[in-house]
Order: C-alpha cells, then sequence, then structure tokens
C-alpha cells in the first residue's frame, strides 16, 4: 500500500476507488475514456505496491460457503436489535480483514453478518461494534464506500458479466450500482480482473438502482445496525425468474469502517483534515479494496429450504 494521503474526493485505482461509472456522460465509451484522461492512469500498468501478488493467497484456499435458510418470521427492515424475526437467521459470527498490505497493522472489529429468504426476499442484516462512526455522505449514490458502510456484492449467474454492489452507511445513505462486463471475466493470481479487461471491458452503471429494495439503520452507543430486504425480481431478473427458491448465488459481505490514523499508510483526508485510513472486512477473502473488480473471489451461497 502506498504511504500518502488523498482527498476525500479522490478515488486511486490501487487502493480500490477509481471508479468510472457510466452516469457522468450519455456515451458511455467517452466517459470511460474521459475518466483515464482525468486521471492520468492506465489500467494497463500496475502503478502501486498494491498489486503485488499475495503469494496466491486468495487463489489457493477453498471459497467459503454459507447456507441460509427460509425464513419462518418476515422481518420488519427496522434495524429494530428486538425484531424476533431475526432469531433463526443464518449467522456469520465475524468477517475477516481484507487481504495484501492494506490490512498491515489493523484488527477486525466485531461484526456479525445474519441472513434469511423467503419467496419475495433476500434479508441481510449487519451488527457492527462501532466507538466512532464515521459518515460523510449520505445522499444516494455518493460515494458512502468512503465512510463507514455495510456493502453486498452479488453475482446471480456466477459468470461475473454483471454484479449488483449494494451498500448502507449508518445514517441510511444507500449506494447502489450493477457492474458490467462485456467480455469473459478474465483474472489474475489474486482474483483480480485483470489489467487487459479492466480496461477495455468494465463498466460501472451508477444511473442504476435496486427496485422495490428496502433498507433502514439505526444507532445505539457503540454499534450500528444495517437491514437489507432485497427484492426476488430485481435479483433474479437475469436468471429470468422473480421469487426465490432453493439455488445457490456468488456473493460476499463486507464492512468499511475509516478510523483516524496516524501512521504513514495510505488514507483520506475528511473535511477537518485528520487523516482516515480504511479497515475493509469481508467474508470471502479479497484483496484489500479491491471487491469491485473481484468477481471470482466470492463465496457460494446457498439458499435451501
Amino acid at each position: 500500500m502506498m504511504g500518502g494521503v488523498g482527498s476525500l474526493h479522490q478515488r486511486p485505482f490501487c487502493n480500490g476507488f477509481y471508479r468510472p461509472t457510466m452516469k457522468s456522460c450519455s456515451f458511455p465509451n467517452l466517459g470511460r475514456a474521459f475518466c483515464f484522461l482525468l486521471c492520468g492512469a492506465s489500467f494497463a500498468a500496475p502503478i502501486c505496491a498494491q498489486n503485488a501478488p499475495l503469494q496466491s493467497v486468495v487463489s489457493t484456499q477453498r471459497l467459503p460457503v454459507w447456507e441460509i435458510r427460509k425464513s419462518t418470521k418476515t422481518p420488519h427492515i427496522s434495524a429494530d436489535s428486538s425484531d424476533p424475526a431475526w432469531e433463526g437467521a443464518a449467522r456469520l459470527d465475524a468477517l475477516s480483514l481484507g487481504l495484501g498490505d492494506g490490512s498491515k497493522g489493523l484488527s477486525p472489529l466485531p461484526t456479525q453478518v445474519l441472513a434469511q429468504w423467503d419467496d419475495k426476499f433476500l434479508y441481510v442484516r449487519f451488527i457492527c461494534e462501532d466507538s466512532e462512526i464515521y459518515t460523510p455522505f449520505e445522499k444516494r449514490d455518493e460515494p458512502i464506500y468512503q465512510g463507514d458502510c455495510a456493502e453486498i456484492f452479488l453475482d446471480i449467474v456466477g459468470d461475473g458479466r454483471q454484479v449488483v454492489e449494494l451498500q448502507l452507511a449508518p445514517n441510511g445513505g444507500v449506494f447502489d450500482q450493477q457492474i458490467l462486463l462485456t467480455a469473459e471475466a478474465k483474472s489474475d493470481e489474486n482474483l483480480v480482473l485483470t489489467n487487459d479487461v479492466l480496461a477495455r471491458d468494465f463498466w460501472m452503471d451508477l444511473g442504476w438502482n435496486m427496485t422495490e429494495m428496502k433498507t433502514a439503520t439505526s444507532r445505539s452507543r457503540g454499534r450500528w445496525i444495517a437491514d437489507f430486504a432485497l427484492p426476488a425480481e430485481a435479483v433474479l431478473r437475469r436468471r429470468g425468474l422473480k421469487t426465490f427458491a432453493p439455488m445457490t448465488l456468488r456473493a460476499n459481505f463486507l464492512r468499511y469502517d475509516w478510523a483516524p490514523d496516524n501512521t504513514d499508510a495510505w488514507g483520506l483526508k475528511d473535511a477537518t483534515g485528520q487523516k482516515r485510513r480504511l479497515n475493509a472486512h469481508n467474508w470471502a477473502p479479497v484483496k484489500h479494496g479491491s471487491p469491485h473488480i473481484s468477481p471470482a473471489a466470492m463465496g457460494f451461497l446457498r439458499l435451501v429450504p
């Protein structure tokens, strides 16, 4: 990871924040070329130590599998910790740190992820222990990922060609987009998309919204909760389905936390000039700051009766 500090609105690619989108221009090809010119960078060559191989840590380990049972009670999507509908949900008791030098010196924060499903929705809850909540953005599709947030990636078919990215901040801010590839999803030894695919066939559609998605957040001392209800019709459109049933999806669940940091590690300055450093947590191990370009690293989410 490069040392130094960036502006809160910069998105350097080597740290996972360079995200060209299709929203800024009516002509996607022009918009992407314009992004490259502005950033003065190309995907064709590594530009930081973060691009170095992780000794095949990702590709040699088994990808995680999580079985999610069908719900017996419908959650209210209120982020209410006392909602009894979550008592029988499948649970992840912890998330691991992102791989690579970006996580050097960091410790994972206590995080739980709960999930269940019914015919109409996939329900996901994050419970995040946090002594200092940082939420600089709250409007729809602002860069929520530059503050504390819970994040879900879904690949319904499993070929990496269409990935849904959903984020929810403690203040209720929502970020949703679809990531599209116009060619085969080729990955390197770290399960990150190859430079040629990123330069030519990688598209982010920030103008897309997940229709009928429901979200809620709550905060209490030392903790925040984020609830998602993901509608079957929107999630399963590429499969031509309108209801959930027992099936397997590719997925990842992440938590981003930006805490004040006075080391020489790379970070972003907030509005007060304080440097903050990303502590990235994930269920399926993925290169620090690179989940949006790592579809092959996603785990397997099995919906079971």
